[in-house]
């Protein structure tokens, strides 16, 4: 019953060829709880045989609340997470969210995205993918 959203982002390194494949796993549902957590992970790319190294990230800025059943999609060095549900959160759509928070992952800081225009109705276990510089969300 666990769940996450998995983000695929750029290389880190230096340029010289020593690149390490790097994933970010934000939030999601332990069977009792939403959590909030930000993880990386490092070196998907390596052979099976190595390990892939985990580290838990601490941004600065407010964060997005607990949550399971979202998005989160790399585009450049932003890191987006859009809705999802919360058990806490029920007064307006039954636990779901439709907020959305950007990342700077050089930076490592969260920024609540502002809000303008018809907003999206609040939503869980749906689909976002890059599109060039947009995002498209689907479900």
């Amino acid at each position: 019953y666990a769940s996450a959203s998995l983000a695929a982002c750029a290389d880190a390194g230096g340029g010289d060829g020593d690149e390490v494949a790097t994933a970010l796993v934000f939030g999601g549902w332990d069977g009792k709880t939403c959590r909030n957590a930000l993880y990386s992970a490092q070196g998907w790319d390596a052979h099976p045989d190595d390990a892939v190294v985990w580290s838990l990230l601490r941004p600065v800025g407010a964060p997005p609340s607990p949550r399971a059943m979202h998005t989160a999609c790399v585009v450049s060095d932003l890191l987006y997470v859009f809705g999802g549900w919360n058990a806490a959160q029920t007064a307006a759509y039954g636990g779901f969210l439709n907020d959305a928070f950007a990342l700077d992952v050089a930076q490592l800081r969260w920024h609540a995205l502002p809000r303008r225009g018809a907003l999206p109705a609040a939503r869980g276990s749906h689909s976002m993918v890059p599109l060039g510089r947009r995002l498209l969300v689907y479900g």
